[in-house]
């Protein structure tokens, strides 16, 4: 027997949370995660002010922020939004679970100051929300609104400007000082806002 998703017969028993989840709901554990995540991010600065941590926070913030907080809602939406759009395979549990606990360590790595390695999880994070996206657009019943391509942008945008932040700190001497200005807002302001764009133009 199905369970109830709440608009549907009522004698039907209701989905427990991960139930939901792995029904193809990613948003459900990312969006809380995100917004946990997010809260963290912002009280760095008073930890900070009030000499409860000692290191200047201005680029673990900023990556906890795009990197954490903001993905945490890009995966959770794409994941849940985008097979349906298709109607492709819904997004598995342990595929969502593995991006909850690989957006996590990302953002601990950050705050213990270990920026290319939350860098380079980030970028695999996303190639492998990119590839698990793909593979299921092969089979494709149905093709997304033609906005997406903002969203698809915006991740290539993110994955664009986290590797070349990721090489100027590999081979600092590789990578103009412009490039890194670049990078940084590829993935800063592009991967934040060509998703927006795409999305509010779709539900418009």
């Amino acid at each position: 027997m199905s369970c109830n998703h709440g608009n549907h017969d009522a004698r039907r028993p209701a989905c427990g949370y991960f139930s939901l989840i792995a029904a193809g709901e990613p948003f459900r554990l990312l969006f809380p995660i995100g917004t946990l995540i997010g809260i963290f991010g912002v009280m760095m600065w008073p930890l900070y002010v009030w000499n409860v941590t000692s290191t200047y926070p201005g680029i673990p913030h900023a990556r906890i922020m795009i990197e954490g907080f903001l993905t945490c809602f890009v995966v959770g939406f794409l994941g849940t939004a985008l097979p349906r759009l298709l109607d492709v395979p819904r997004v598995t549990l342990a595929e969502t679970l593995g991006f909850a606990a690989a957006l996590v360590t990302v953002v601990a790595l950050h705050f213990c100051g270990w920026t290319l390695m939350g860098d380079e999880l980030f970028l695999l994070t996303l190639v492998g929300l990119m590839i698990a996206l793909m593979l299921r657009a092969i089979f494709r019943k149905d093709t997304p609104p033609p906005a997406f391509v903002l969203v698809a942008m915006g991740l290539l945008s993110a994955l664009a400007g986290a590797a070349i932040l990721a090489l100027a700190q590999i081979a600092p001497d590789a990578v103009s000082a412009r490039s890194v200005t670049f990078g940084r807002l590829l993935l800063h302001q592009g991967y934040l806002l060509l998703p927006i764009m795409g999305i509010a133009v779709s539900a418009g």
